[in-house]
């Protein structure tokens, strides 16, 4: 993995940070739960059950947010483990591929749910698919190099030459 993977990773976090205004359902989370917390909150049943779906629907958003958080962390800091020589390339390669898999598939889980709202739901959606590909031919030149890199790396090559000795 190279720096540039990493920017570009947390680069999508942010993304969908913006995209689930995780600070607003943040300070949502907190107004519902102040109203649950009054005597009556569940003498209109109907109002109350609502309350608490929007509760639940804020807080699985940003803990599902969290986790990849804590995901993308857990790469920068393996990152900096592998240039001190106290984690390998291997380690590095196999979280951030984890990392990358997690994040697709919550962007997908999201454009389902977005797919299925309303058409200012879509226009968030084709900002969330296609951000980043402004500059696509460097891009895939980038991509390209980086395929590159991994692929000559020692850990591959010994990977290889294991398979074909088989």
């Amino acid at each position: 993995m190279t720096i540039e993977q990493l920017k570009e990773i947390q680069a999508r976090l942010a993304v969908i940070r913006g995209h689930l205004d995780i600070d607003k359902r943040s300070i949502s989370v907190s107004e519902l739960q102040d109203q649950t917390l009054n005597p009556d909150f569940w003498n209109d049943s109907k109002i109350a059950e609502s309350i608490m779906r929007d509760l639940k629907l804020h807080k699985s958003w940003i803990q599902k947010y969290n986790i990849l958080l804590e995901l993308i962390d857990e790469v920068e800091v393996l990152y900096e483990f592998q240039k001190m020589e106290e984690a390998t390339e291997e380690e590095v390669n196999q979280k951030y591929n984890k990392a990358v898999e997690e994040l697709d598939d919550e962007i997908d889980k999201l454009a389902s749910t977005l797919s299925k709202s309303n058409p200012e739901a879509m226009e968030k959606l084709k900002k969330i698919m296609w951000n980043g590909t402004e500059d696509w031919d460097r891009l895939l030149d980038k991509r390209a190099e980086s395929s590159g890199i991994l692929v000559i790396s020692d850990f591959t090559s010994k990977a290889i030459a294991k398979f074909k000795s088989k």
